[in-house]
């Protein structure tokens, strides 16, 4: 880093933050696969990004249907 120019040590600065940015939103983020996006967006297409997951809570049927009224 001592044979670096200004413009490339500004540079490199920008990229360090940018890197530390979009790794705190991808460790807050939920989603795994929406975190793995946003890495493979700085490290290139090589990243692995999984598939999403579907909403589990969407596709399980209650077992109990309440009507209502109690016994």
């Amino acid at each position: 880093m001592t044979k670096m120019t200004v413009k490339q040590m500004a540079d490199f600065e920008e990229r360090l933050d940018a890197l530390q940015t979009a790794l705190i939103d991808a460790k807050s983020e939920v989603d795994e696969a929406v975190a793995c996006k946003s890495m493979a967006m700085l490290f290139g297409d090589d990243f692995p990004v999984p598939e999403a997951k579907e909403d589990t809570a969407a596709k399980v049927k209650r077992s109990v249907i309440g009507t209502g009224n109690s016994a």
